[in-house]
């Protein structure tokens, strides 16, 4: 098995590149956990807000490239925080994260892709010493075959009996089912390096449903509408305290999914994310002890408070680029607040 983070470059934009990769990729958990036992669970309180300060918008839209050295380095010092901020880059799909994400996947199919290749390459013709015929040349062992740490395979040796070594006709019967086996695995093999490249998401077991004809058409699922904390499922109604309030602090990145820049657009986005503010405060908090969904219900007061400055602000005439940046600055601190009180009730 190898370990991503011996891989770790030394240079700045090198080191930016490839965290990027791993941000969008399918390792990140493997090389949190290796960057942990290095690094130990830091307890020195940093957040990832305290990292990266007024610029999780413009990581968000832009990238790591903005950040200075020790910035990237106490991402890496601090692990646990990689995964807050992939979820927050893979929320937001703005253009830089989306190629990334694309060119990343790429890269992963294709190894994917190959691994899958050899394997049935060996099983369409299996190596010198297989069959009787060769005995006197089979290797002690054949070629074993593997790829990723969870998929290692080994493809098994083929036997032929005497029947099928004198019998012309099970020869090509034989011939023409090795054929249709190799083709129906290399078919297995594409659909699965297409899930694993997260290129197919097919459902497992679907199980068989019946339909008669005296059975009622189904109705197509409804539409979410809304974003933010007035989404459907936005607010859980159940599970861990700490699972409860970094779902919220998720809902609430939904507003730098969208970015209008005129007037009324700002203002209509603010408002909506006011709505939010209202909704949350009067959702029971069930998952919450009642210290911490007094907390929680005194701060979305003073949040919706803020964002009815902002409100004012655009009605009093201000440049509403300024307004939203003003805004942006509030939603990084509340969803900063959340994720800090995550980690305390956790």
């Amino acid at each position: 098995m190898s370990l991503f983070a011996m891989d770790m470059p030394e240079t700045h934009t090198e080191l930016v590149e490839w965290l990027e990769q791993h941000l969008v990729g399918l390792n990140l958990a493997s090389l949190v956990a290796e960057l942990t036992a290095v690094h130990g669970r830091s307890d020195d309180g940093e957040t990832l807000g305290d990292i990266l300060g007024t610029q999780i918008p413009d990581v968000i839209e832009n990238g790591l490239n903005i950040l200075d050295t020790k910035q990237v380095r106490s991402l890496i010092r601090h692990p646990s925080h990689l995964i807050d901020l992939q979820e927050l880059v893979l929320a937001a799909g703005s253009q830089h994260w989306s190629k990334r994400m694309t060119d990343t996947a790429d890269d992963q199919f294709e190894r994917i892709a190959e691994t899958g290749w050899r394997r049935v390459k060996l099983a369409i013709a299996p190596p010198t010493g297989t069959f009787k015929e060769d005995s006197e040349t089979r290797p002690s062992s054949l070629e074993t075959v593997t790829g990723d740490s969870a998929t290692q395979v080994s493809v098994p040796t083929l036997r032929m009996t005497e029947q099928m070594q004198t019998g012309k006709v099970a020869d090509r019967r034989t011939s023409m089912w090795r054929y249709v086996l190799a083709a129906a695995a290399m078919l297995m093999l594409g659909v699965l390096g297409l899930q694993q490249a997260g290129v197919l998401n097919l459902p497992i077991n679907p199980g068989r449903q019946q339909v008669t004809q005296n059975d009622p058409p189904v109705e197509p699922a409804a539409t979410p509408t809304g974003w933010g904390w007035d989404k459907p499922g936005a607010i859980p109604g159940e599970g861990p305290a700490d699972a409860y309030l970094t779902q919220l602090a998720t809902a609430a990145d939904d507003w730098f999914k969208k970015r209008p820049d005129d007037a009324a657009g700002v203002k209509t986005r603010i408002t909506q994310f006011r709505d939010g503010c209202s909704t949350l405060i009067d959702s029971p908090h069930d998952p919450l002890a009642v210290e911490d969904r007094e907390w929680l219900v005194e701060k979305c007061k003073v949040w919706r408070g803020k964002l009815d400055e902002q409100l004012a602000a655009i009605d009093a005439g201000t440049d509403p680029l300024t307004v939203r940046e003003s805004t942006d600055e509030i939603v990084t601190k509340l969803m900063t607040a959340l994720r800090t009180r995550a980690q305390e009730v956790a």
